[in-house]
């Protein structure tokens, strides 16, 4: 027969995220534990994206207009200070312009809008309002919010690494002890983390309307370390 026995525990000091333990009761019992940690980074690395329409009365007049307007915008932000191979542009669509009313046909009338996406990464953040000033004023159209990252994010999590392994065995031990056994061997362990950055998405949102008036995410990298650990139980 099998049973299982579930112990769930929840730490808060300020690092700490979750942790559980867990008995497995079986012909060969083990104890499952596992202990993640948060860990808070400075960022120091930035990616901006801004938009590049134009519209035309037919397709190659709009393709030709914001190729014009990016390229515009691009001497702009090498002006302002980013490197050449730090920044690419890519198409990001053709459509026809929305009908505002009967008469958006008509010849020397926007019928379609084409759009580009410029993307920079930069090393600097005190290089993100100069820039983005610069292709706005050039021409962008709107801009994304940033995507953050921090160049410290692998070695954080490797110095974090023995302070979670020591709260998952000290999990393990406890649990082992309040049914009056003890731990055997290690049997597994495994690592799952995740970088939880909230100013970081795969899909962009453009908006040329003020809309920082509110709350906005924390500017910081935010990464969890989780580790599992199965031990073998050894029934007193």
């Amino acid at each position: 027969m099998r049973v299982t026995f579930l112990l769930a525990l929840l730490v808060v000091p300020p690092t700490a995220f979750a942790q559980g333990a867990r008995l497995d009761n079986s012909d060969d019992p083990r104890i499952n534990v596992g202990a993640t940690r948060m860990i808070r980074l400075v960022p120091d690395r930035v990616t901006l994206h801004f938009l590049v329409e134009a519209g035309g009365d037919a397709p190659a007049e709009a393709l030709r207009k914001v190729g014009l307007k990016v390229d515009a915008v691009t001497a702009a932000i090498r002006q302002a200070g980013a490197p050449a191979d730090a920044m690419v542009s890519y198409p990001y669509g053709l459509t026809p312009a929305p009908n505002q009313n009967s008469l958006s046909n008509m010849v020397g009338q926007v019928t379609h809008v084409a759009r580009h996406v410029v993307r920079v990464q930069l090393s600097k953040m005190d290089q993100v309002i100069p820039l983005s000033a610069a292709a706005m004023t050039a021409g962008a159209t709107s801009t994304a919010l940033p995507i953050l990252e921090a160049s410290s994010a692998d070695s954080a999590r490797r110095v974090r690494y023995p302070e979670v392994v020591a709260a998952a065995r000290a999990d393990a031990m406890a649990l082992a002890a309040s049914l009056g056994g003890s731990l055997g061997p290690l049997v597994s362990v495994s690592s799952n983390n995740f970088q939880d950055n909230a100013f970081s998405n795969n899909q962009l949102q453009f908006s040329n309307n003020f809309s920082y008036g509110g709350s906005i995410p924390v500017p910081e990298v935010r990464l969890s370390i989780t580790v599992n650990l199965a031990f073998k139980f050894i029934p007193r």
